[in-house]
């Protein structure tokens, strides 16, 4: 997640799996869409609806997803073992 493999963009299989990825996405939301502009009324602000839930969507995926990372390290590592790396990475960001 924090360091791509670019080499991996030869493969055929990356993207396959990106394209099959992509297709759900979109299927899923457009009848998320849909099923959005069924309940909207006609003075409701479209723009401030979008910008929310794009927010909302970027908190969900960063955020969180960082702190799953957290934990991961915590149970691969142990408690130790990634407050070290934290520590290591800290010196990294540092110099």
């Amino acid at each position: 997640m924090w360091n791509p493999d670019w080499s991996r963009l030869a493969s055929a299989r990356v993207w396959i799996e990106a394209a099959g990825q992509i297709f759900f996405t979109l299927s899923v939301g457009m009848g998320a869409i849909m099923t959005y502009a069924s309940y909207l009324r006609r003075r409701d602000d479209v723009v401030l609806s979008g910008l929310t839930a794009s927010a909302a969507n970027e908190f969900a995926e960063v955020v969180l997803g960082g702190s799953i990372a957290i934990v991961a390290a915590a149970i691969f590592f142990g408690a130790a073992g990634a407050q070290e790396i934290a520590a290591g990475a800290v010196l990294i960001w540092v110099l």
